[in-house]
């Protein structure tokens, strides 16, 4: 089994846990979690019904953290699906958003942002890259 197949399974096995429990934060940080996963594995539809659930969820009960991180996945996501421009956009939202809160990503989280946005630095180059993040920066105010 796969490291991405192994933290796929194990964040599932988590996953059903707090669902039993009803640990909504730890729902939401689960799915966000499985999102990112499942991005890796390239199940994108699967990633995008997860970072739906967990923004849903997060809404509900005013999780901040996960919001920003389902922004990247969201952002990854508009990367995938050959809008770039989005994708820078989210990006600098999410970044405002993390800066807002005072809370760094996670080391995961910060390989996974590290990745697509390299990716979108070389599609947009780094002037019109840095005017959509910007943009996105600007709508979290």
């Amino acid at each position: 089994m796969s490291d991405i197949d192994c933290a796929r399974d194990n964040t599932r096995k988590s996953l059903a846990i707090f669902r039993r429990l009803r640990y909504w934060q730890g729902i939401a940080s689960k799915l966000t979690n499985l999102g990112i996963n499942e991005f890796s594995a390239g199940n994108l539809s699967s990633a995008a019904s997860c970072m739906r659930e967990s923004m849903e969820v997060g809404i509900e009960i005013g999780d901040e953290i996960d919001f920003r991180v389902n922004l990247e996945i969201a952002a990854a996501l508009y990367l995938r699906a050959g809008e770039p421009d989005s994708a820078a956009i989210l990006a600098g939202l999410a970044e405002a958003r993390g800066e807002a809160i005072d809370y760094p990503h996670e080391p995961a989280e910060s390989r996974f942002r590290q990745r697509y946005t390299e990716e979108l630095k070389i599609l947009l180059g780094p002037r019109r890259y840095s005017q959509r993040t910007e943009e996105g920066r600007l709508l979290s105010k």
